[in-house]
């Protein structure tokens, strides 16, 4: 099936383990439409010699320069949204690998959403496989392993980000929404999540799990199972109350939402999952 072609954002730091394979899986998708843009944040193993192979062979793999080193994570995907255009874009992580066919269903599920309705920001989003290091699957579920899923009202984006930035699919006018709150912004995922939902986007979450999401001990970003115990809440209650209050502030320069508002919501999810402690999945 032909589509317009769709801008892969990849952002690399010290990936030499794990890129070859990442890269592998982009190149093998059933759908060939895309390409690939490549920030690096300045890595000192070998990330750089395999993008730049990789690049030489494959003409829809672009490296792009950027004379600023270790913007971080989140800052380095805004710069590609900055530095990129296209009419529909991925984000990449450059440890998982990609099932062969995510673009493709990804695409035609953003395709129902549409309607030929261009104009207003479109964003879709999946479930995931949570793999051990070798690949092996850990959970086919990221939703049921951190009980996310009972808590996937597109209200609760006010609260906390369920939408994984490395399963998403969004247009060109979701990226524009976004980039009008970067200063603002947590993490990137959650920043295209919130803005495409206060600027009355349609959103969607796909309930196939299209990518392997690779757990291991240099994650920057990760996730973890669902825990009931009364020992797990409370050694985690500042980290709970924490990153609670930095989302709230993150949330409330873009929506003004009344702390009141916030706390409600969050009992409520809180009541939806049983476990208070499980809302700061939303963040990881």
């Amino acid at each position: 099936m032909k589509i317009p072609e769709i801008a892969i954002l990849l952002a690399t730091y010290n990936g030499e383990l794990y890129l070859a394979q990442q890269l592998d899986s982009i190149i093998n998708q059933t759908n060939k439409d895309w390409l690939l843009y490549v920030r690096d944040d300045g890595s000192i193993d070998s990330t750089v010699e395999i993008l730049k192979k990789y690049e030489q062979k494959n003409s829809n793999i672009i490296i792009l320069n950027d004379s600023i080193k270790n913007r971080g994570a989140m800052n380095s995907f805004i710069w590609l949204m900055e530095n990129v255009n296209s009419e529909y874009y991925m984000f990449c992580d450059q440890d998982d690998v990609w099932l062969p066919n995510k673009i493709e269903v990804s695409y035609l599920e953003l395709l129902k959403i549409q309607s030929g309705n261009t104009l207003i920001p479109l964003l879709v989003f999946t479930d995931l496989f949570i793999v051990d290091e070798s690949l092996n699957v850990i959970s086919s579920s990221m939703w049921e392993y951190t009980h996310l899923k009972r808590v996937m009202d597109l209200k609760f984006l006010l609260i906390g980000s369920f939408a994984t930035g490395c399963t998403m699919l969004f247009n060109n006018r979701a990226k524009l929404c976004a980039l009008k709150y970067k200063n603002h912004a947590l993490m990137h995922d959650s920043l295209l999540a919130l803005s495409t939902l206060v600027n009355r986007g349609e959103i969607k979450g796909v309930s196939d799990s299209l990518i392997y999401y690779r757990q291991h001990g240099n994650n920057t970003l990760g996730t973890s199972k669902f825990n009931n115990s009364i020992i797990s809440r409370f050694t985690n209650i500042r980290k709970v109350l924490r990153i609670n209050y930095r989302y709230f502030r993150f949330v409330h320069a873009i929506t003004n939402i009344s702390i009141f508002k916030f706390l409600l919501l969050k009992m409520e999810a809180g009541y939806k999952i049983r476990n208070v402690k499980c809302v700061d999945n939303f963040l990881e």
